[in-house]
C-alpha cells in the first residue's frame, strides 16, 4: 500500500501530491485506503493516457474531489456536469453514465 501507515490501525494518512501512484486502468492511483468497508485514494488521468469516454457503473457509493483539471460527467436518464478544481459530485450505488476527461486530472475518492 502506498499510503503512509501510523502506528494506530484506525487512522490513514496520505499525501495528495505523492508521486507513489501505481497503474490503475487508464490512469494510476495512490491508495489511501482499500478495506472490506472502504476504498479511498488519488488518481491522476492525463488525456495521452485517458482521452475519451469512460462508462460508469456504480455498484459501491462514491464521493469525488477534483484537485487538479476537469472532468465532464454525463449520467444517464441525468444531467451533464463539468467539475473543476474544488468542485465534487457524489454517486449512489447503482449511478450509470460516462465521464469525459476535459483536461488532465487528480481526483480524490471515497467508496463505501
Amino acid at each position: 500500500m502506498s499510503a503512509a501507515s501510523t502506528q494506530d490501525p484506525r487512522l490513514y494518512t496520505s499525501i495528495a501530491a505523492t508521486q507513489d501512484f501505481v497503474p490503475l486502468g487508464d490512469g494510476a492511483i495512490s491508495w489511501l485506503r482499500q478495506d472490506d468497508d472502504v476504498r479511498a485514494g488519488t488518481c491522476v488521468y492525463t488525456l495521452a493516457e485517458a482521452g475519451g469516454r469512460h462508462a460508469i457503473d456504480f455498484g459501491v457509493s462514491e464521493t469525488l474531489l477534483v484537485l487538479e483539471g476537469r472532468i465532464r460527467l454525463e449520467m444517464s436518464g441525468g444531467p451533464t456536469v463539468e467539475l473543476g478544481p474544488g468542485e465534487s459530485a457524489s454517486f449512489e450505488r447503482g449511478a450509470r453514465g460516462d465521464w469525459i476527461l476535459v483536461e488532465d486530472a487528480r481526483l480524490f475518492f471515497v467508496s463505501t
